[in-house]
């Protein structure tokens, strides 16, 4: 048998606005005039993905995705409309598709159900209750050779849901004989900080991810390629864009910084042999910066604008977000700055 060739995607935010002041002009781009910047930035590093998905060599045999798809549990229209454009486009293409759901798509309350069910409609996988769920034999491709690399890939589907209350995870276990990918949502036992949209979340207990699995494709944390367990093949995809100053890249750019990477996972699953997880990286996303703060105490309102002058047109990219942080500023030369020019 050859490799299964398995995309793990999470955290993509699907109708993520970011602030609500960043408006596209018409000038920037004239099909998304007037909309939100950062919700079109990450419809626009999807259809990146998915173009190059579908044109990969070798091909794609799975695509799962670890929660969040979408930002909101009850997301706007556009984020619906969009999030069915893209899995329609990997059912064209004869990619099967799992979907499980994260915290921001788990309502507080059961019976408004989920955003991410009428994706079924379209022929993806999705779990999205309050029990896990094994996925195997039920894999239906055109292709006789996809459908024979995945047909003893079994899909362990671990939804938030799942993970609230008391669960009970003795029932969650490869399946022997089969290559066996857990696909959960959540931290793992041991990560109690928040993380960057500072949320918690639920965890998942670490001996879980100590059963055997050829593969754990985890959701929730935004750091790509982030392994919490270093015994274990189990990965946080990240999200595919920097979604706040939070997931900000200092600059100047430093070497090994943690949120210098956005993309997708790209895992090449054998049975007898561990996984092989390489970064499919979103190449084109738009920078989010911090730059060096700024200690005012000293300075009076010319010395700070020349400053600010030389801060932010040193060879920042024009379509880069900022963050520069000017403290101790006095109120008199707060007053006396041209704030107009900032």
């Amino acid at each position: 048998m050859s490799d299964i060739r398995l995309i793990h995607f999470s955290d993509i935010h699907l109708g993520f606005t970011g602030p609500t002041n960043l408006v596209l002009t018409r000038a920037e781009n004239p099909g998304a005039a007037g909309r939100y910047v950062r919700e079109v930035d990450i419809e626009e590093s999807v259809k990146r993905m998915m173009k190059e998905l579908v044109n990969a060599q070798p091909a794609v045999d799975m695509v799962v995705i670890a929660g969040d798809l979408f930002h909101r549990s009850v997301p706007y229209p556009r984020a619906i409309s969009f999030a069915a454009k893209m899995i329609r486009s990997l059912m064209i293409h004869d990619i099967p598709v799992v979907i499980i759901d994260g915290n921001h798509e788990t309502a507080s309350v059961l019976l408004m159900g989920s955003p991410t069910a009428f994706l079924t409609e379209l022929k993806a996988h999705v779990v999205n209750g309050n029990s896990p769920m094994v996925l195997h034999d039920c894999w239906s491709c055109r292709s006789s050779e996809r459908q024979a690399r995945i047909s003893k890939l079994a899909v362990h589907a671990l939804p938030y849901r799942a993970l609230r209350g008391n669960p009970d995870f003795t029932g969650i276990r490869p399946i022997p004989g089969y290559i066996n990918v857990l696909l959960t949502h959540g931290r793992v036992s041991g990560m109690n900080e928040l993380n960057s949209l500072h949320h918690t979340a639920y965890t998942i207990p670490s001996d879980v991810l100590r059963r055997g699995w050829d593969y754990v494709a985890l959701g929730d944390w935004h750091i790509h390629r982030y392994q919490p367990l270093k015994d274990v093949p189990a990965f946080y995809a990240g999200s595919l864009e920097a979604l706040n100053f939070g997931e900000a890249v200092s600059y100047p750019l430093r070497p090994n910084d943690t949120y210098a990477v956005h993309g997708a996972l790209d895992v090449r699953l054998h049975s007898g042999k561990p996984a092989d997880v390489r970064s499919l990286v979103n190449r084109d996303t738009r920078p989010i910066l911090r730059l060096e703060p700024i200690d005012a105490i000293h300075e009076n309102a010319k010395t700070l604008m020349d400053i600010l002058h030389v801060r932010l047109r040193s060879g920042l990219p024009t379509h880069a977000i900022v963050l520069l942080e000017v403290n101790n500023i006095l109120p008199q030369v707060w007053g006396q700055l041209d704030h107009a020019t900032i």
